[in-house]
């Protein structure tokens, strides 16, 4: 992939809100995933042996946020990340699935969202983002709570999003 296709992904994330009957706050994607067909497992990689072949180094699994595997249709989630670092890390997973992406690698833990990345890692942030917090989504909640863009705490958690990411959706309304 040589761009990312934010339009596809914003679609994508959009029809599978419809097709699953999310109309508002919070999109639980841990649901969401399951519907699909997909496993979700955490992992504690300060505990793993070798239960991760596919992972280069029991090492590196610290660093890791989550992976999918296409083989076993599991996403894996580290959990010892905070709860709304992994609904992420589902959501980006996901959107690898939905997305018929082939070739990617695992998240990185602290990676920033808009950091340089592979363009099938942007797509499938973009996916994310456009899952768990909607743009037409966050418009109707900020309407009928009366909220502005200065409560992105209020917003996030309304979201279960961290307050990152509402910061990185929020110029877009």
């Amino acid at each position: 992939m040589k761009k990312p296709d934010y339009k596809k992904a914003e679609k994508t994330a959009s029809n599978l809100l419809k097709n699953h009957g999310i109309e508002a706050p919070f999109v639980n994607v841990i649901t969401i995933a399951e519907r699909e067909g997909l496993k979700l497992q955490w992992f504690n990689p300060d505990s793993l042996t070798n239960q991760y072949p596919r992972v280069p180094a029991f090492k590196e699994l610290r660093e890791v946020a989550g992976f999918f595997d296409p083989e076993t249709n599991t996403i894996h989630i580290n959990e010892n990340d905070p709860p709304n670092r992994q609904t992420f890390t589902i959501a980006h997973e996901l959107g690898h699935y939905v997305l018929g992406h082939s070739d990617y690698g695992v998240l990185p833990r602290w990676q920033k969202l808009g950091e340089k990345k592979e363009p099938v890692e942007k797509e499938a942030d973009a996916f994310a983002a456009s899952l768990l917090v909607p743009i037409p989504m966050l418009k109707s909640t900020m309407s009928e709570y009366s909220l502005s863009k200065k409560d992105v705490g209020i917003l996030a958690r309304l979201f279960a999003v961290s307050e990152e990411m509402m910061r990185y959706r929020l110029p877009l309304i």
